[in-house]
């Protein structure tokens, strides 16, 4: 940043150099000089950068948590168990900490195996795992997985990269053999619907 300002000033100087030289010189060459520092501020300009593949997951699962119908009874808030992904968890709870979403009180915690999952309303699994999968089928825990074939396997919703864009297919016979309702809106969303 420092060196563009010296550049700057570098082309100014300059501009006054040219000054004593001839008028129509420096009008010709202010136009020039103009155009080349709009495009230098262009290019030091702040850019928002695209989100990462963990801040979209992110993002998935808070919006999964908001467009799936919980149960009357289901305890709040929500929690979504995040199984092995450390920095999907802390992007998580850094980001209900200091921005929760509206309308959701969401809760996250971290688990380092499947094995053992307590309380939770949603699962996250960075892959499949069959027997776990069979295991939760009856349960109203949402699982999410990101893995090829998630859904095809007894997972609810699965995360996959499709041509570069993170796209989710749904298993809704599963979701509702569960005793979970997933929108319409969500469904239409979706890549692919099974079921």
């Amino acid at each position: 940043m420092g060196a563009l300002i010296v550049f700057a000033g570098g082309v100014l100087a300059a501009l006054l150099i040219m000054q004593s030289v001839s008028r129509l010189a420096i009008n010709s060459c202010s136009a020039v000089v103009r155009a080349g520092l709009l495009m230098l501020w262009a290019l030091v300009a702040p850019v928002q950068a695209a989100p990462n593949e963990t801040q979209i997951k992110a993002a998935f699962l808070v919006n999964f948590a908001r467009y799936i119908e919980w149960p009357a009874n289901a305890a709040q808030p929500l929690k979504i168990g995040i199984v092995q992904d450390q920095r999907l968890y802390d992007l998580l709870q850094q980001g209900l900490a200091n921005s929760p979403p509206a309308g959701l009180k969401l809760d996250v915690v971290f688990l380092k195996t499947a094995a053992v999952t307590p309380a939770v309303h949603m699962l996250y699994l960075p892959d499949a795992t069959p027997g776990l999968l069979a295991q939760l089928a009856n349960s109203q825990v949402l699982t999410v997985g990101w893995s090829t074939g998630f859904v095809g396997q007894g997972g609810m919703i699965g995360l996959l990269n499709d041509s570069n864009r993170i796209r989710f297919d749904i298993n809704r016979t599963v979701i509702e053999r569960s005793g979970l309702k997933v929108s319409a809106r969500l469904l239409q969303l979706a890549r692919r619907v099974e079921g």
